[in-house]
């Protein structure tokens, strides 16, 4: 659905530059004073990229079938 890309475009680049660390990304302690933590959570990659990269990825395999994605970021095939 192309209407989720305008937002996934101003929620990526919201994540690199209030996030992006030299090695990686950070949490953020404190969304009041922006400050960040030391840590990056393992499912940061496993499912909050893993999402990003599929939405922009328009010709992906999984843009032709019927899936939903569980809170792990599992694909769950659905019948139509």
């Amino acid at each position: 659905d192309p209407s989720w890309l305008a937002p996934a475009v101003a929620w990526a680049e919201s994540l690199e530059s209030h996030t992006q660390a030299p090695c990686g990304f950070s949490v953020i302690k404190d969304l009041a004073t922006g400050e960040r933590g030391n840590e990056m959570p393992s499912f940061f990659l496993s499912e909050t990229l893993k999402y990003l990269y599929l939405l922009f990825d328009e010709d992906h395999w999984l843009h032709d079938r019927s899936f939903i994605f569980s809170t792990e970021a599992h694909i769950l095939y659905t019948t139509p």
